[in-house]
């Protein structure tokens, strides 16, 4: 979903996470799941943004560099790193998968960036 009205805006994206090991009744369901989000943005001035996990802010002021300009095509991804507690996600299970979901929203109280590509991917942390 996208709503923007010039300054003031916000994108909410439904976020699934699948997992394909062990059966349900053998799961504890307290974990964390460690995300990568890249952000390709261009912007002629600071529009910062903020991150939002199910209306949980998590990330303050991404995407608050300037990027050449939005003309431009030289736009640049920025990565940043961020964790989603299982417990705050609304579970789906069947006997195949079980689907975490939880709502990601950028929000702004100025203009957006210009962007052109999000990616959102989970890592293994190394120990």
């Amino acid at each position: 979903y996208i709503y923007c009205d010039g300054k003031n805006g916000f994108i909410e994206y439904l976020v699934q996470v699948k997992r394909h090991d062990k059966p349900t009744i053998c799961k504890t369901y307290d974990h964390q799941f460690d995300l990568t989000l890249g952000i390709e943005y261009s912007s002629p001035d600071s529009r910062p943004l903020q991150l939002y996990i199910n209306d949980d802010l998590k990330l303050k002021n991404i995407c608050d560099e300037t990027i050449k300009t939005s003309y431009d095509q030289a736009a640049a991804w920025r990565i940043y790193q961020l964790e989603v507690q299982s417990s705050s996600c609304r579970l789906r299970l069947s006997r195949e998968v079980d689907i975490y979901e939880f709502t990601l929203k950028l929000q702004t109280d100025g203009y957006f960036p210009h962007i052109r590509s999000i990616m959102l991917m989970e890592y293994e942390p190394v120990h």
